[in-house]
């Protein structure tokens, strides 16, 4: 491309904008570096702008993540309360956790539960900050993801869903689970292979 051309081009109001915005944002990113509030300010900003309609802003939490799994009785008292760590989560999803004894943790998943008036299995999503707060980000009124580990450590809510499908009005048992008890997953796979019939049938591993 000749110099003229080039001088067409940086004479073109569309290729002016174009560099100014370029020019603009790297201004931006580099004063956002340098003020890591004014960045969360300008990013919240952004994506507001993304919709007209009111929005729902969270308060961003720094402290360690724990999931306490509850369940209550259809009267909404919590019959026992498991938290478990976040050691590691992928698209939301619970991949590894160990249950844990933390007496103020069960105590506010039950105190939580109860104030929502939660009927059956819940989990109770928090963080504990710094200042020993512990602000409330998710109640999902259902089993959550890692409901493995509180089935594992005895926390029995299979049993006690059952009890109230009788009609039964089981005793609380808060903290009567065993500590420790951890999980992992793994992703999986299996293959399939067309048979005579037309069916499909599992291909055995190699050896």
């Amino acid at each position: 491309m000749d110099d003229l051309r080039l001088i067409d081009l940086a004479a073109d109001p569309f290729v002016q904008t174009g560099m100014l915005a370029l020019i603009g944002a790297l201004i931006t990113r580099v004063l956002l570096s340098q003020y890591p509030a004014r960045r969360l300010v300008f990013q919240l900003a952004f994506f507001l702008a993304y919709t007209d309609v009111p929005s729902f802003v969270q308060e961003v939490c720094l402290g360690e993540e724990f999931s306490i799994d509850v369940f209550s009785d259809m009267d909404g008292r919590c019959l026992n309360a498991i938290p478990r760590t976040m050691l590691l989560s992928k698209g939301g999803e619970s991949i590894k956790g160990v249950s844990l004894k933390d007496s103020q943790l069960i105590e506010h998943g039950a105190r939580v539960a109860e104030a929502v008036g939660v009927k059956g299995p819940a989990n109770v999503q928090c963080f504990r900050e710094a200042d020993g707060s512990l602000p409330v980000t998710d109640v999902n009124t259902r089993f959550g993801g890692g409901f493995p580990v509180p089935l594992a450590a005895g926390g029995r809510y299979p049993e006690l869903a059952l009890a109230l499908a009788r009609g039964e009005r089981p005793e609380p048992r808060l903290g009567d689970f065993a500590e420790g008890v951890a999980m992992t997953r793994y992703f999986s796979e299996v293959c399939l292979a067309p048979d005579e019939d037309g069916s499909l049938r599992p291909i055995l591993p190699l050896p």
